[in-house]
């Protein structure tokens, strides 16, 4: 997958994408000028995924007396809570999340 560092609002992860010096148009958010992260040849972001997503229990593992009112979607979560993308829809926050990390 590709997406580029506009596709963020996280400084950190913005950086690290204009870092790869890899330029042109997003297929992700169709930005015509930005950095480019390929998920087939770089696998930078993969540390700092996969240790966000460590934080977080799958809902299929939760206790039967977990209280299910407050449960959430991990994209929800990144999107609105951490605010690391930059306000593309969750299915590409969750496209992106499959491709980034091998955690899920």
């Amino acid at each position: 997958m590709i997406f580029c560092n506009k596709c963020f609002s996280d400084v950190q992860i913005k950086s690290l994408i204009k870092g790869l010096k890899q330029d042109g148009k997003c297929p992700t958010c169709g930005d015509e000028n930005s950095y480019l992260y390929n998920t087939d040849i770089n696998h930078d972001l993969e540390i700092y995924f996969n240790s966000l997503i460590s934080c977080y229990t799958p809902q299929s593992s939760l206790p039967y007396w977990y209280e299910r009112s407050n449960v959430s979607m991990l994209t929800d979560e990144l999107l609105y809570k951490w605010n690391i993308f930059n306000k593309i829809p969750s299915e590409k926050v969750s496209e992106i999340l499959r491709n980034v990390s091998n955690s899920l």
